[in-house]
């Protein structure tokens, strides 16, 4: 026991910040796992915590700032990676655990939640999966989240985890840093409550789900007063397609009102301020008429922020006040990388030191320490540094309207290198969820393989994605093989029609949900793609109903409810497995047996229907994965797999 738990030091990792080295663009090019995730700078602004992979672990990296003379690279003897990392202190680090299996490729967080001093002493299982009063019943699949660190508390960090007594209830507790005990503060009021704490570490707010598919918010104006309810608001029930609700942020500086996104009686989510004492209507401070809000521009004071941001063809901000100090700065640090999206990660407590990163749809993440105070850059960790973005495909956003006039938006990346007189390949990508879930601009590994190897790629925010407001995320209720596959056919003629793709050379692929769209694709439209990719997918929507993580829980029930209906007819007439004798084209069914959120058996029943109708699929089965592939060989092998199956099938051989 003792053995498994030792922290071990490495030596320094200064590969890690030596220059990008040009290679050729091989499938292990794009499939290879970033080398950062996480960086995070101490409270006192002095040292960075980052999680480091090294040789397949995934390791705690301490730096000393600003010299970045390595302090210790810490992992575990059995082989199990750091998952998350918080500063407690200045001297004492918290980090979660993960490992991988030797039949699962995916991380699985153990549930474990260690601590270590920044000289590799004092190492302490704060919180141990092994105990038996721990359950991971979160949909999240964590056991436990951090809440507060309590910067004047010391000794102790503010915690909720999932028990099996309490079952859907989290609870919270005080956690001491030392000897790992517990002192109970209370019991969630709601099923997969979350918490916010003010800026004294006070527990105030806690929101959850009821089990009539209601979210509702509490408040408390102090640690002894009650709990009242200062909103309610639906979830994917019959009641509450609107989606209308208030999330709340952060409180405000002097801890008396809430930052919240809002978007009761709205088209779109709006960042609002509220005032729990007085329970009058929020204040409205901004609301774009098409994008949804999703969070705050910081400033250098807890509690004011400058600004909000947005996502809409890429991170939009809007400050408050244009002529703040910290606006400028904040704005002269977005306009040195012009061209891609800035985002604050964290800061150190006073916020004289910030993390930030930048990246576009070019360029991978890259992580920078900047001093605010002086105005001077003191670190850089590309995540992937060898990836050259001279040779990567840009992606441009679109605007088109559907057959119903319906606004869509999404992402064309064209080939960086295509002739004029070349065939336009085409892919039509889909994306999962597929509500609550959109594309985005930035860098994604997939895409530039796919543009690498001479495709378009057609990535399309359907109706029923997020960020477009509720009103156009309810339109994807019930459309599931319906107007949600309208959209995707009607963005493929837009790139037909407008010269981005010749007809005789589109396929579709997609993961999850997108894989799913891609074999109703070919079903509804068996003269428009020369074939499908399914990834992953739901290909017979009874039995996901059935058997899957969805109908495992009562909030998933009431999705299904809600974005695919109850009707057995319709269920059928909108399954690719039913219909399998309508796909003429080539199919390729990738999958992992372990899936547990769309199970092998949806794999294996679109394959029996596919053989069954004569058109036998290519297939691709990793027992070592789940639902996505997390291994970088299998990565590999699903990237050339993917061209080389598309290629043949279009008539270009390799």
């Amino acid at each position: 026991m003792r053995g498994l738990m030792r922290i071990v030091a490495f030596t320094s990792i200064l590969g890690a910040f030596a220059p990008a080295i040009a290679q050729p663009l091989s499938a292990e090019h794009f499939a290879k796992d970033a080398e950062f995730q996480r960086v995070v700078i101490s409270p006192d602004g002095d040292r960075l915590a980052t999680t480091l992979r090294v040789d397949g672990r995934v390791l705690l990296n301490v730096l000393q700032l600003p010299s970045l003379k390595p302090i210790g690279t810490f992992g575990l003897r059995d082989g199990r990676d750091v998952e998350d990392i918080y500063w407690a202190t200045n001297d004492r680090i918290l980090f979660g655990l993960s490992y991988r299996s030797g039949d699962e490729e995916a991380p699985v967080f153990t549930g474990d939640l260690m601590a270590v001093n920044v000289d590799g002493s004092g190492v302490k299982i704060l919180l141990s999966s092994r105990s038996n009063i721990v359950s991971n019943v979160s949909i999240s699949g964590r056991v436990w989240w951090i809440l507060d660190v309590l910067k004047d508390d010391p000794d102790y960090v503010l915690i909720a985890r999932y028990e099996l007594s309490k079952k859907l209830f989290p609870v919270v507790y005080r956690l001491n840093l030392k000897n790992g005990r517990l002192f109970h503060v209370l019991d969630a009021r709601q099923r997969h409550a979350d918490f916010l704490t003010d800026h004294e570490g006070r527990l105030r707010v806690q929101v959850g789900t009821e089990l009539n598919d209601s979210w509702v918010v509490q408040y408390r104006s102090s640690e002894k007063s009650k709990w009242e309810e200062i909103g309610r608001y639906g979830g994917f029930g019959k009641k509450s397609v609107s989606f209308g609700g208030i999330s709340p942020l952060e409180f405000d500086h002097d801890n008396k009102q809430v930052y919240a996104v809002d978007d009761l009686g709205s088209a779109t989510k709006g960042l609002v301020l509220i005032d729990p004492e007085k329970k009058g209507d929020p204040q409205l401070l901004f609301r774009h008429p098409i994008f949804d809000v999703n969070g705050l521009v910081p400033s250098r004071t807890r509690g004011q922020p400058i600004g909000v941001a947005w996502e809409g063809d890429r991170t939009e901000w809007r400050f408050f006040e244009p002529l703040h100090p910290d606006a400028a700065l904040f704005e002269g640090i977005r306009q040195s990388f012009k061209g891609q999206d800035v985002r604050f990660e964290n800061f150190s407590w006073e916020r004289s030191r910030a993390v930030f990163s930048v990246e576009s749809d070019i360029s991978p993440t890259v992580f920078y320490v900047i001093d605010l105070e002086h105005k001077k850059m003191l670190a850089k960790f590309p995540t992937r540094p060898w990836i050259d973005s001279s040779r990567m495909s840009p992606m441009l956003p679109l605007e088109m309207q559907a057959r119903d006039d319906v606004t869509l938006r999404g992402y064309l990346t064209l080939p960086k290198d295509r002739k004029k007189d070349e065939l336009k390949k085409m892919v039509v990508l889909p994306h999962g969820g597929p509500h609550g879930v959109r594309d985005y601009w930035g860098f994604d590994p997939e895409v530039q393989w796919l543009a690498a190897n001479g495709y378009a790629v057609l990535q399309v925010n359907y109706r029923g994605s997020s960020g477009y407001g509720k009103e156009f995320r309810a339109l994807g209720h019930g459309e599931w093989g319906a107007k949600m596959q309208d959209d995707l056919t009607d963005a493929t003629l837009w790139a037909i029609q407008n010269g981005f793709a010749d007809r005789s050379a589109v396929c579709i692929y997609g993961g999850s949900y997108g894989g799913y769209a891609s074999l109703m694709g070919v079903v509804r439209e068996p003269n428009l793609y020369q074939c499908a990719v399914g990834f992953v997918g739901v290909y017979d929507l009874a039995m996901w109903k059935d058997y899957g993580a969805a109908s495992s829980y009562a909030e998933g029930r009431a999705y299904q409810d809600a974005v695919i209906g109850q009707d057995e007819k319709t269920l059928r007439e909108r399954s690719p497995a039913y219909r399998a004798n309508e796909i003429k084209v080539p199919v390729l069914l990738i999958h992992g047996k372990d899936d547990y959120i769309a199970p092998i058996a949806q794999f294996d029943r679109m394959k029996d229907a596919l053989e069954a109708a004569g058109n036998p699929p290519q297939t691709l089965l990793k027992t070592n994965e789940g639902h996505g592939f997390y291994g970088e060989e299998n990565t590999a092998e699903l990237y050339k797999t993917l061209v080389e199956f598309m290629d043949r099938s279009i008539g270009i051989a390799r």
